[in-house]
This record gives structure tokens, C-alpha cells and sequence, in this order.
């Protein structure tokens, strides 16, 4: 896991399928639910991530997949926050073999966003 910018981290899975990949990731998502931010006030902030999925392309460099994670990512902020979904590979235009690798995108909101509720939300893929 590495911070890329802001409230953004990438997870590079080595091995994993896109299966797998998405299981991670919903298992990822349930749990940064589950966390609460103690505030000066005595209330809890919910926190929630919408996290954008992809496998690898053969032939795809670090920069094509990163993008076609990020364009999942921002679809699922797009389409409700709080959710995973997962990058259609049409977005590269490379060979449809899949390597064993698959990188997951997460965005955690700021401070200074508002923050989904406590409901649960559809996932999609």
C-alpha cells in the first residue's frame, strides 16, 4: 500500500486475480466503514472509501493501469461514494490476457468533505 496524493493510496496484489483483487477490496471497504473518528465534540465520524479496481493487461505499462483504476475509483465516488468498482479493461485497448497482478485504487474523503452515513450501499462489479 502506498499514499499517491491526498486521501488517495494504491495496492499493488502480486498473484492475485481479479477475483481475489475484488474480494480484498470489498473486505477493505466493510472494514474502513466499521472505523470511527472521535471529534473535540464528542461525536463519531463515520469514514468511507471508494475503491476502484483492476488486473494488470499484458503489454500494459504501470501508468495505463493506474489510470484505468483511478477511472474505476472516480465512477464509484461518481455514482454514490462507499463502493467498489471495478475497471472495464475496453479502457486499454491491449491484449485481453490478464496477468497475475491486479492494483486497487482507495480514496479515503478529507477532512474537510462530508462523509457517507453508516448505511450500507450496493457493490457493483
Amino acid at each position: 500500500m502506498a499514499r499517491v496524493g491526498g486521501e488517495e493510496f494504491a495496492v499493488i496484489l502480486p498473484g492475485a486475480n481479479l477475483v481475489e483483487s475484488y474480494e480484498i477490496a470489498k473486505r477493505l471497504r466493510a472494514s474502513i466503514e466499521e472505523v470511527g473518528v472521535a471529534r473535540d465534540d464528542g461525536s463519531v465520524q463515520r469514514v468511507t472509501a471508494s475503491i476502484g479496481v483492476a488486473q494488470w493487461l499484458i503489454g500494459e505499462s504501470m501508468q495505463q493501469i493506474y489510470a484505468r483504476t483511478d477511472g474505476a475509483l472516480y465512477e464509484a465516488k461518481k455514482s454514490g461514494r462507499n463502493q467498489v468498482l471495478l475497471a472495464a479493461e475496453s479502457d486499454f485497448g491491449g491484449r485481453c490476457e490478464s496477468a497475475q497482478e491486479a492494483v486497487i485504487a482507495v480514496q479515503f474523503p478529507s477532512a474537510d468533505q462530508p462523509v457517507c452515513g453508516t448505511e450500507r450501499r450496493r457493490i457493483v462489479a
